[in-house]
């Protein structure tokens, strides 16, 4: 599912991070990133979580999360 979204950013929050994304909640942000940028996320381990955003405040926020990942 990632291969469609390879021209997005590519984001791996630490293990807690990505386990209250996957639980639907944002997340502290990423440096460098815009408000409204969609990005890859992937856990610590390369499986692919989902498609995020980045806020007004620069969090990510989860748009579209898989249920367990998927190995790359």
């Amino acid at each position: 599912a990632d291969t469609l979204l390879r021209d997005l950013a590519a984001v791996v929050p630490e293990a807690p991070a990505a386990a209250a994304l996957r639980q639907g909640r944002s997340v502290a942000g990423v440096s460098k990133a815009v408000e409204g940028d969609k990005i890859r996320l992937y856990d610590e381990e390369k499986n692919f979580l989902g498609l995020g955003e980045v806020t007004a405040g620069g969090d990510i926020a989860p748009k579209k999360i898989l249920g367990n990942g998927q190995k790359l």
